[in-house]
Formats: C-alpha cells, sequence, structure tokens
C-alpha cells in the first residue's frame, strides 16, 4: 500500500486529484439519479426539466473534474513511475469504457430512445464501473 504522503510530490496536486475524485463521483451519480427520475417523471415538463438538470451538471461539473481528475493523476502517475502498474492501466481502460458509456451512449439513448430500461442498465453499469474504477485508484491492488 503506497504511503499517502510521498516525498517530493506536490501536495497540491493530490489535492486537485481527489477533490476532482469527489466532484467526479458526485456528478456522476447526480446525473444518474436525476436520468433516472426524469424516466419515471409524472409530466412531460418534469421529465424535460430533469433532463435540462442531468445536463447542465455533465457538462459544468462532470467532464470539467474528469479533466481535472485525469491531468492531475496523469502528473502524479508520471511522478511516481508508476505507468507499468497493472492497476493504473486497467483504471484507465475502465474509465475509458465508462466515459465512452455515460457520457456518449448514454446521452444519445436517452435523447433518441426517451427513457428505459436500456438508460437504467447503462446508468447502472456505468456507476459499478466508477466505484470498480475508484477502488483500483484507493487500492492498487498488485495485478500483473
Amino acid at each position: 500500500m503506497t504511503a499517502l504522503f510521498v516525498p517530493g510530490r506536490s501536495d497540491w496536486l493530490l489535492f486537485a486529484h481527489v477533490a476532482a475524485a469527489f466532484v467526479f463521483f458526485g456528478a456522476a451519480l447526480t446525473v444518474i439519479v436525476v436520468t433516472t427520475a426524469a424516466a419515471r417523471a409524472r409530466t412531460e415538463s418534469e421529465g424535460a426539466l430533469l433532463e435540462r438538470l442531468a445536463l447542465r451538471v455533465d457538462l459544468l461539473l462532470l467532464w470539467p473534474s474528469l479533466v481535472i481528475l485525469v491531468g492531475a493523476g496523469a502528473q502524479l502517475a508520471s511522478s511516481e513511475d508508476a505507468y507499468g502498474s497493472g492497476w493504473l492501466r486497467w483504471g484507465m481502460i475502465l474509465t475509458g469504457i465508462a466515459a465512452v458509456l455515460g457520457g456518449g451512449v448514454l446521452a444519445a439513448l436517452t435523447r433518441r430512445a426517451g427513457r428505459g430500461p436500456v438508460v437504467t442498465f447503462i446508468s447502472t453499469l456505468t456507476l459499478v464501473l466508477i466505484v470498480v474504477i475508484f477502488w483500483l485508484m484507493t487500492a492498487k491492488p498488485s495485478t500483473h
């Protein structure tokens, strides 16, 4: 297990990475919950309002925090020479998959097909992937 304080590592960079991770997770959870609530809305105007809220959280919080999270994480990984670690490789692959599913596929399905069980499934799958990514990045298991 890696110590929280590593001499030579920028504390501000670590703070930015961890803070962005919290904002990202909160935004992802909010988008998923609000999208699900929009799917179950009683009126069309209520559903439209919730969809606009999800879109704003997506654009103003989720994607900017992901950029900061990945950027600061890349700097930390580079300074700690962690790119050869299996946990980091898997974390990066799963982050890409979650971004494509949650950001691309889910948004397209919500706009085109409306709301339904496929949207709920992809939302849940994306959330599970994010939890696995967070576990990989915090536990840093030795994978080869």
